[in-house]
């Protein structure tokens, strides 16, 4: 009986130090997303001046990113929340004041096809 006793300690010992471990591994890392992504793909035969975000606050709205030449593809992080994008054509005319919003861990997708801007959630 004492042998018996000795086995289940030392076994009840392993597995709690298991155990244990386990949960360390489990929390070590915080994968929780806090920003959001913005991906815009520009096709223009007009030609564009600049994409430019403007948080979604009045009054005055703040710009908060300019991309000047936006001729390729390119994406930016941004904090969740709504906020406000335009694109500046080179004649100086703008595409006009669209809303998006930008999700913890989520893709948010601009495109400007010759003079229609769309939007998409992924």
């Amino acid at each position: 009986d004492l042998l018996k006793l000795i086995i289940m300690r030392t076994f009840l010992k392993i597995g709690l130090c298991l155990l244990l471990a386990a949960g360390f591994f489990a929390c070590e890392k915080d994968e929780t997303p806090t920003t959001g992504r913005v991906k815009v793909s520009c096709k223009s035969s007009d030609g564009l001046k600049s994409f430019i975000i403007y948080t979604d606050v009045e009054p005055p709205k703040n710009i908060i990113y300019t991309k000047e030449n936006p001729q390729d593809n390119f994406s930016v992080d941004f904090n969740p929340g709504n906020y406000i994008y335009t694109f500046v054509k080179s004649s100086g005319t703008s595409s006009g004041l669209e809303m998006f919003q930008i999700r913890a861990g989520r893709t948010t997708k601009i495109s400007y096809n010759n003079g229609s801007p769309t939007i998409d959630y992924e």
